[in-house]
């Protein structure tokens, strides 16, 4: 049969075109393998699902479906996403042994804000204790948890990672993300009540300080610096206004009661 009389051969009056609804990847996307590929694409499954579960079928309540939100798109992005692209160098590019006490110093900060934290759900639901002692969301939450953090994202400049698995510092920023999330619904009921306000305990600025630069982090890996710098100027400006001329002036946020209000 001829090219003129083949009906699946291509013909002038017609437009075959191949692959235009193939999604590139960004240039710091990663390529998962083995059990973390199978992991996240499932974790992304449940993702979608909960949401078309909970808009249509089950609603939640607005506070807790939005900080359920937040943090499993905070844990899909760090997996998904690397600091850096491949062509590109890391910041500082210290050698690899230097990781070590980076790594140690993250992973007990974040040990240690679970272990407050799994201490707390264990208290109210086994032990019977509504809230726990004062020293467990005390500041040695709140620091270990924004410390790890920190490190974690300084990390993630500072070293490149694989392509094909996720780095040692995402893993803390997942694991903080969760943190965050799971600290967030432990004081639902009073954050709902005192978010802004001079009754906000110092473990909600804690924890919803380290969720911004979270966010800010994983803004900057999927959006460009552009967008945080942006962010960073309106986020000064709460702070800044007493010293601002003009009709710029106001009379400022205290962090502990900003971060609380403008993360939920």
């Amino acid at each position: 049969m001829s090219a003129a009389t083949d009906p699946s051969a291509p013909t002038d009056d017609g437009l075959i075109a191949h692959g235009v609804d193939d999604e590139p990847p960004a240039g710091n996307q990663r390529r998962l393998l083995g059990w973390q590929h199978w992991t996240f694409y499932v974790f992304a499954v449940v993702y979608a699902g909960f949401h078309l579960y909970s808009l249509n079928i089950a609603p939640l309540e607005t506070w807790t479906f939005r900080i359920l939100h937040i943090a499993g798109a905070l844990m899909l992005g760090f997996a998904l996403l690397s600091a850096w692209t491949p062509s590109e160098k890391s910041l500082l590019n210290l050698p690899a042994p230097v990781r070590i006490p980076f790594a140690g110093a993250a992973i007990a900060g974040l040990g240690w804000a679970l272990f407050c934290l799994v201490y707390a759900y264990w208290l109210r639901h086994v032990g019977g204790q509504a809230n726990p002692p004062s020293w467990v969301f005390g500041d040695g939450f709140g620091w270990s948890l924004s410390g790890a953090t920190a490190i974690a994202i300084v990390a993630g400049w500072a070293f490149k990672s694989r392509e094909d698995r996720v780095a040692w510092c995402d893993w803390v920023l997942m694991g903080a993300a969760a943190i965050v999330c799971a600290y967030l619904l432990f004081v639902i009921n009073r954050h709902r009540m005192t978010a802004g306000t001079p009754f906000a305990q110092p473990a909600d600025m804690w924890a919803t300080l380290t969720g911004t630069l979270l966010i800010l982090e994983l803004t900057r890996r999927a959006a460009g610096l552009a967008l945080v710098v942006i962010a960073g100027i309106f986020v000064s400006y709460a702070f800044l206004g007493p010293f601002l001329p003009g009709f710029l002036e106001h009379g400022g946020f205290k962090v502990w009661a900003f971060f609380p209000d403008i993360y939920t």
